[in-house]
C-alpha cells in the first residue's frame, strides 16, 4: 500500500494538472484533462519501478505548462527523435490520437 506522503504527492500533481487545464482554451482543456485523468487512473497501481518516472514527467510537463500559460507562450512542444524511440506502439498511437483531437480544435 502506497504511503500517505506519496497518496498526497499524487493527488497534489494531479489537482495541479487539472487546474493548469482550466486556463487553457476550452476544447485543449477538455482533452488535456481527460487524458490526465485516464493516465493518472491506468498507473494506479504501478509498481515502484515506474512511479517515479511517471511523477517526474508529469511534474516536469506541469512546469512547462505552467511557464507557457504565464508567458502566454504558444502551447505544447515538439518531441525529440530520441524521444520518440523510446515510446511503445500504445504510446505512439496516443501520440498520434492526442495530435488529432488538438488539430480538430483549431
Amino acid at each position: 500500500m502506497a504511503s500517505v506522503p506519496h497518496v498526497r504527492r499524487v493527488l497534489s500533481l494531479y489537482r495541479r494538472l487539472l487546474r493548469l487545464h482550466q486556463q487553457l482554451p476550452p476544447d485543449f482543456a477538455a482533452i488535456g484533462s481527460q487524458f490526465v485523468m485516464e493516465e493518472f487512473k491506468k498507473h494506479k497501481g504501478a509498481g515502484p519501478e515506474y512511479v517515479e518516472k511517471f511523477m517526474k514527467e508529469w511534474t516536469d510537463f506541469a512546469a512547462a505548462l505552467q511557464q507557457q500559460v504565464i508567458a502566454g507562450e504558444k502551447l505544447g512542444r515538439g518531441i525529440s527523435e530520441k524521444d520518440l524511440g523510446l515510446l511503445d506502439s500504445a504510446q505512439i498511437g496516443q501520440l498520434h490520437q492526442l495530435q488529432k483531437e488538438t488539430r480538430k480544435s483549431r
